[in-house]
């Protein structure tokens, strides 16, 4: 049990003191002032004369949607100043160019540029990725964003660049809680329930506790939510009412279970091509915008998402402390075996737990402003690179 003294504050106490406090406090300021251009990056040198270079984004995202239209908008018009105009983004929204499974392949065959690549739709794939999402490691999005920039370059970054696609970003959701239609206020209450959620260490968590883990896409969660393929969603607030699912479910079960990674590619040979002194402003932009997604969608539209859902009648189930500590205790079943074969296949699984332990307590200690700072004037090294 070398693991449970080592991050056993990781597991039972869920990190309380790191994080949640200070981010709830700023909420989206630092987002908000990037995104205005009140808050500006230092000036790199660029030293291209040449004409723009338009890069593809693709994504199953819908132009409606507040992360559209409140975050991913105005960052690309941040990027055409940062890159003094060189480099400027195409759109495909609502996967007009291909699905979300097909994000990895659409990058590698050059059918985009930069979308959508994440782990949990492939983990077959990954398996030390999966620690980012060890339940009650992190209390909001910001500071697990941050934290996941952090470790990338030394325990993940080889796992995910094996796909054939460097890294753009990863955003780390909010904690998931539990929605259904029947109102989840036990443990047992769990037993047998088909729970969408996504696949590796999600999945065997899932199972841990008892209830059916099922993976669909996020696109079909309202239908299969509404016709009974699944019993209930695991999501982030922000997410039950951008994908619908606050419209079928009934009850909230707030356990603020795991965070889940985000994470978006960009293909090998566009970065290749770009001009030398544009990769580290496409870098740095590439941070700046996950820390305003995380800020501003996740963290800040997660209340407002909360205080539409219980408008909207649903339920919000609080557990005591007695049953809380069932849910971990049974989680950690999970995680104590997924570490065990982490270490035995040679990852250094303890390494990245107190790597982002001591991330978390750096940038829950910041507000929001700072953190965004933290983006602009520090960016982490390594991650978007060859």
């Amino acid at each position: 049990m070398a693991y449970r003294m080592l991050a056993g504050t990781i597991l039972v106490a869920g990190l309380t003191s790191f994080g949640g406090a200070a981010v709830a406090q700023d909420g989206a300021e630092g987002a908000r002032a990037w995104l205005s251009g009140e808050l500006l990056p230092p000036k790199l040198a660029i030293d291209y004369d040449g004409e723009p270079i338009t890069m593809r984004f693709s994504s199953f995202l819908s132009p409606n949607i507040k992360l559209v239209s409140d975050v991913w908008e105005p960052a690309i018009a941040r990027l055409e100043e940062e890159s003094e105009g060189k480099l400027k983004v195409k759109t495909y929204w609502g996967g007009t160019l291909h699905g979300l499974p097909e994000g990895f392949s659409a990058v590698r065959e050059g059918v985009t540029d930069f979308t959508h690549c994440m782990t949990a739709l492939d983990p077959g794939h990954f398996e030390i990725f999966s620690a980012l999402t060890i339940p009650f490691m992190f209390d909001n999005s910001t500071v697990a964003t941050l934290a996941a920039h952090d470790v990338y370059p030394q325990h993940l970054k080889e796992e995910y660049e094996g796909q054939g696609v460097l890294l753009a970003h990863v955003t780390m959701t909010p904690p998931y809680n539990v929605l259904t239609k029947e109102a989840v206020e036990t443990l047992d209450d769990l037993n047998g329930l088909k729970l969408r959620i996504g696949g590796g260490l999600q999945s065997d968590v899932i199972s841990a506790l008892g209830a059916v883990p099922v993976n669909i896409p996020s696109r079909e969660l309202f239908t299969g939510f509404q016709t009974g393929v699944i019993d209930g969603v695991v999501f982030h607030d922000a997410a039950l009412v951008s994908f619908r699912a606050a419209d079928v479910g009934k009850y909230k079960t707030a356990i603020e279970l795991l965070n889940n990674s985000s994470e978006y590619c960009l293909s090998r040979q566009f970065y290749a091509d770009l001009p030398e002194s544009l990769k580290p402003v496409l870098a740095r932009w590439m941070q700046e915008l996950a820390v305003a997604e995380a800020q501003l969608f996740y963290d800040d539209f997660g209340v407002e998402a909360l205080q539409q859902m219980e408008a909207g009648g649903i339920e919000v189930v609080e557990l005591s402390d007695d049953e809380r500590a069932r849910w971990k205790a049974a989680t950690n079943v999970a995680v104590d075996a997924y570490v065990a074969e982490m270490s035995e296949k040679g990852h250094d699984i303890n390494g990245m737990i107190e790597a982002m332990n001591a991330a978390a307590e750096k940038y829950g200690a910041m507000s929001s402003i700072d953190q965004m700072k933290s983006a602009m004037e520090s960016p982490v090294t390594g991650v978007l690179s060859e």
